[in-house]
């Protein structure tokens, strides 16, 4: 998860700082994940709500460093809805397996 809400041309929240930091994490020869989704979320709890403009330049950078990384990104900002993480996980399903579960 990846708070929006913050300042993006902070270097300390780049997508491949933090995938860096992962990869030097775990000890050589570690089986790592291979697939890594970017889910962007918004913090509500901000003094000044963020304006529709800044968030969709927000998503635009946040697409852009996943897509530098081979990441993938979740289409909409995460809201902690169940509606909004069953998207999520289907988005997830049918990026790995090329199916959509059908519940």
């Amino acid at each position: 998860m990846h708070d929006i809400a913050t300042y993006e041309k902070d270097p300390n929240l780049a997508i491949r700082k933090h995938l860096d930091t992962f990869l030097r994490t775990f000890p050589r020869g570690t089986v790592i994940p291979q697939t890594v989704h970017v889910v962007p979320i918004l913090d509500r709890g901000m003094k000044k709500p963020v304006p529709e403009e800044k968030v969709a330049r927000r998503m635009a950078t946040l697409k852009k460093q996943a897509d530098e990384t081979d990441a993938s990104m979740f289409h909409m900002i995460f809201d902690g809805t169940p509606e909004t993480a069953w998207s999520l996980v289907q988005e997830l399903l049918e990026r790995e397996t090329g199916r959509t579960l059908m519940i």
